[in-house]
């Protein structure tokens, strides 16, 4: 999975119109609240096999981070 084609997933997940960038930290998405997490966890469970947690989430800082949580993903 590329960069802009995660930002398109992420985007969709988290229902965001936003302009979103690989560096763009997770506290400034307006979007960016537990129900977005839940969304997120839902979809690398089901889209990709991955189990993640509130917890991985939360110590995160950036749309990038998130992404790195994929493996094989390619920046």
């Amino acid at each position: 999975m590329k960069s802009n084609e995660f930002i398109e997933i992420f985007k969709d997940t988290i229902q965001s119109d936003s302009e979103i960038e690989m560096d763009s930290p997770l506290a400034d998405i307006e979007e960016w609240d537990s129900m977005a997490m839940m969304a997120l966890i839902a979809y690398f469970d089901v889209k990709l096999g991955i189990t993640i947690t509130f917890d991985q989430l939360h110590a995160l800082s950036s749309v990038g981070d998130v992404a790195q949580l994929i493996p094989g993903f390619e920046a």
